[in-house]
């Protein structure tokens, strides 16, 4: 799904505002615009101090500016892989540091943390997800990336029936546990689990092609 508020055309002015039009090619540009356009279509909303969490390439920087026009923005990676002048120019304060310690350091900081497929790489969600919360002031917000792959109908469900109760597994299935993306969620799960953490007012919503889900969660108070 497009936002069309913010049409291509748009978003190239901006790049272009931003001085960085000759930082990027215009396919690498294209292709940000069609990964991460759909994702910020539902975040309409007023924050002064925000957190990306694990940037990657830093391309989401730029729609996070676009959107947050006078926001302080911050953001911490365990490896920096972001253009300099992507940072200079958006005016984004990076950080590389493991990311459970930096928000260890910085509790009832944020009042936005944006954090997009990161949370199905690591092997303590729990502990990620309770940093989260403590990261953020009252009334804080979480938005996150991650993909829903463990609900009925999918190869993984299928792999966790044909093992534990089929006990039909087959030595090419093993391909499937992917040790990469540990945290295999789904809707119910996921709600669960971000109940369990102190997240409240939870939103979850899939994209048009159902591979990936967006989330807007508000943060409640230990």
């Amino acid at each position: 799904h497009i936002d069309e508020k913010l049409t291509y055309k748009i978003f190239e002015d901006k790049v272009r505002s931003f001085k960085l039009e000759n930082t990027f090619t215009k396919k690498s540009l294209k292709n940000a615009y069609l990964r991460l356009n759909w994702k910020f279509e539902k975040i309409n909303f007023n924050k002064k101090k925000i957190l990306s969490l694990g940037s990657g390439d830093g391309l989401e920087l730029i729609y996070l500016r676009i959107k947050f026009p006078k926001a302080e923005i911050y953001s911490v990676d365990w490896v920096d892989k972001i253009n300099s002048k992507l940072l200079t120019n958006l005016n984004i304060k990076f950080e590389k540091n493991n990311i459970y310690d930096y928000l260890k350091k910085n509790q009832k900081t944020f009042d936005f943390i944006y954090a997009s497929y990161i949370l199905e790489h690591l092997y303590e969600v729990n502990l990620l997800l309770t940093l989260i919360n403590k990261s953020l002031i009252s009334e804080g917000v979480l938005v996150s990336n991650i993909p829903l792959i463990s609900f009925y109908g999918t190869y993984y469900y299928d792999f966790l029936k044909k093992t534990f109760i089929d006990k039909n597994f087959r030595q090419i299935d093993g391909g499937l546990i992917d040790l990469g993306h540990p945290w295999k969620t789904n809707e119910y799960d996921l709600y669960k689990t971000l109940k369990i953490n102190k997240f409240n007012q939870i939103n979850i919503f899939g994209n048009i092609n159902k591979v990936t889900t967006y989330g807007n969660i508000k943060k409640i108070d230990f």
